[in-house]
């Protein structure tokens, strides 16, 4: 290993832009060898006496053999940001036996060292993102938020040239913190720097070939931890176990604190207010987590049987169901682990993410398409993994009107700049302290469905006075205002239909359509709002929610709309179709669903922000565009992921062109 003592005359700084067949395969190099992933853009600088940029558009392996030939005739050090990635590129493209002559750093690395001394040892609440955006933020004010609103999997001219800009801007600002970071560092940190980054080619070479999958033995695994579960489930039932209970905490230590009469080994009291009587409630929850049932097998064999139990079915889910879907969906035979030198970790397991199929929770999702957030605030369902962290204790929870979750300290926040609402991030532990932040709770969705505008408006009316009977589509109404709209909806369509007042019921209007013009698309399922919500465009779920105001609704004080109904999945079924036309919705006890007419977002005061101990395992997505939309205790918001593997995270902002990016665009020809 040689040491870096000269950084301009050593180091080399590179990174690629990826895309692939599907937008996630961009991330999964090892697919190179079906033709699924290529690479879009290559760019390397380094000071040559000068900075300059080289690369282009669509590299191929001699563009990319050129610029590693160099580097080992020069002796430079390769330099990226989170390089495991770029060198799996490499490796993906045959070219083994340079990237293994090479050494390398990483940008990260460095932030990291620096940052570890001394404040990271004595003071847990700093612990940051390590992404190049937020470096940026921190040490190139001028340039924050200069990340543009790039398309990678656009193929057109236009688009691929301001991808390659991207790209160059990428690099340059990698050189120029990574730079003003070493300098700062200690001979010994420097060191250690070095020799940590000499791993690098070995784990993105680990990475890429992944690990191959025995199914047979897969199997056979996971057969014997059924059999081991369902053995300890047969002793555990004749003392009132089900898989169910073991599933549920709340369950669970009513039964083993209850029923059995164990000791409470660990425990946490909760303080609410009933939002009806003002009072505090005042809940005990009593942990049967791993330590605890661990610490009672000694005690009741019971305990120890559920233990058992319930590490046999998480093992099997671990260690057996889950490689094996890897292998499937990578399509050869492997699984292909991440390195992931640092991460942030993200939210609890109840906390939900928007599929085509509805509101799931995390700890229960299996990964793939879900509601994505974009800096500009638009959404699009777009393919995402699931990220299983680790336990931790310490959380920052936001309780306020509209906003219930918790987050690690970590965890990157988005918030909408006050007077000129430009998209911001932050982590988690900064809302503790500081100013007001304006979170974001609805955005504006690219959806692609059937159903029209006029469809939308008539199932709003359907869910709230429509009787589906047989064939037949009836309405019954008292209100003339009521009369007018429906027949307006109607016309719109061009339904024909049957207007009846009868004689016993005089004060009463029937709108009849007969079966032989009722439409095959007014179907049964319209009288209950649900995913099929989803089947339409952005125009038309606006159409629908604004409709909802003469259906069950009334106009609020505040210029909103007021929306009821005495089946609680139409009230938060109403909420979600307005967040996702960037109307700010909140559901309320009482099966009411308040439309605000305001702003978009939440205002979060650090008076409303707490920093609490409690034990949970951490979830996130693994997202293409860095947030996603998010459910938590029933309230809607956008929120930021894992940091891991994800695009830009802010809007572009006007700032002038000095310095190294003077430099760096300049040596783009």
């Amino acid at each position: 290993m040689r040491r870096l003592t000269d950084w301009d005359a050593q180091v080399q700084c590179f990174d690629f832009e990826t895309s692939g067949t599907k937008p996630e395969y961009a991330l999964q190099p090892w697919r190179i060898r079906k033709h699924e992933f290529w690479a879009t853009s290559l760019v390397w600088m380094r000071c040559d006496p000068e900075i300059k940029a080289f690369g282009g558009l669509a590299p191929d392996k001699g563009m990319m053999r050129e610029m590693l030939e160099e580097a080992v005739a020069r002796k430079l050090i390769m330099l990226g940001w989170y390089t495991v990635f770029d060198i799996s590129v490499l490796l993906a493209y045959g070219l083994h036996d340079l990237v293994f002559k090479l050494q390398w750093m990483d940008g990260s690395f460095i932030w990291k060292e620096y940052y570890l001394e001394p404040e990271y040892e004595t003071a847990r609440h700093k612990k940051k993102s390590y992404g190049l955006k937020s470096c940026v933020e921190e040490y190139l004010p001028q340039y924050a938020g200069y990340a543009e609103d790039v398309d990678f999997h656009d193929p057109s001219p236009e688009a691929r040239r301001k991808l390659h800009h991207y790209n160059v801007r990428d690099v340059g600002f990698t050189w120029a913190v990574s730079k003003h970071l070493w300098e700062k560092l200690t001979d010994q940190q420097r060191m250690a720097t070095q020799i940590k980054a000499e791993c690098l080619p070995l784990v993105a070479q680990a990475n890429l070939e992944g690990m191959p999958i025995d199914r047979l033995a897969m199997r056979e695994l996971a057969q014997q931890l059924e059999n081991t579960a369902n053995e300890r489930l047969a002793v555990l039932a004749e003392h009132g176990v089900t898989e169910k209970v073991v599933r549920s905490p709340l369950q669970l230590s009513k039964l083993m604190f209850d029923e059995w009469k164990l000791p409470v080994l660990k425990s946490k009291t909760n303080e609410k207010v009933n939002k009806k009587t003002g009072e505090k409630v005042t809940t005990i929850s009593r942990s049967t987590d791993k330590e605890v049932l661990h610490e009672l097998s000694f005690k009741d064999p019971r305990a120890k049987q559920l233990s058992e139990y319930r590490e046999a079915l998480n093992n099997s889910k671990k260690f057996a169901q889950r490689p094996i879907e890897a292998a499937d969906y990578n399509g050869d035979d492997c699984a292909h682990p991440l390195a992931i030198p640092f991460g942030t970790y993200c939210v609890q397991g109840d906390v939900e993410v928007l599929t085509r199929q509805g509101w799931v929770r995390l700890d229960q999702w299996k990964g793939g398409e879900i509601m994505q957030a974009h800096p500009c605030r638009t959404m699009e369902f777009l393919p995402a993994d699931l990220f299983e962290g680790p336990e931790v204790d310490q959380w920052v929870h936001v309780k306020q009107r509209g906003v219930d979750i918790k987050f690690t300290l970590g965890h990157t926040v988005p918030y909408l700049a006050q007077k000129t609402l430009r998209w911001r991030t932050i982590q988690a532990h900064e809302l503790l302290e500081g100013e007001q932040r304006g979170l974001p709770v609805a955005g504006y969705a690219k959806l692609g469905g059937r159903f029209t505008v006029d469809q939308m408006r008539l199932f709003a009316a359907i869910q709230a006075d429509g009787y589906l009977i047989g064939k037949y589509l009836k309405f019954t109404f008292k209100k003339e205002r009521k009369i007018r709209r429906i027949k307006l909806l109607l016309d719109a369509l061009g339904i024909r239909y049957r207007e009846y007042v009868c004689a016993a019921y005089p004060d009463r209007t029937e709108i009849v359509v007969a079966k032989s013009y009722r439409p095959d698309w007014i179907t049964k399922d319209k009288k209950v709002l649900g995913p099929w919500l989803l089947d339409t465009d952005r125009a038309g779920l606006q159409a629908f929610v604004r409709e909802l105001q003469y259906w069950d609704g009334s106009r609020h004080k505040d210029g909103g709309v007021k929306y009821t109904s005495s089946i609680r999945s139409n009230v938060e079924w109403a909420a979600t179709a307005a967040s996702l036309v960037g109307i700010k919705a909140s559901v309320h006890a009482d099966n009411c669903c308040h439309i605000s007419a305001g702003n978009p977002w939440r205002s979060c005061r650090p008076r409303y922000v707490s920093k609490i101990v409690e034990r949970a395992q951490t979830f996130c997505p693994k997202t293409m565009t860095g947030f996603w939309l998010a459910r938590s205790n029933g309230h809607i918001l956008i929120t930021g992921n894992t940091g891991r593997m994800t695009y830009s995270s802010k809007q572009k902002k006007n700032a002038k062109k000095k310095d190294i990016m003077e430099n760096a665009d300049g040596g783009d020809n």
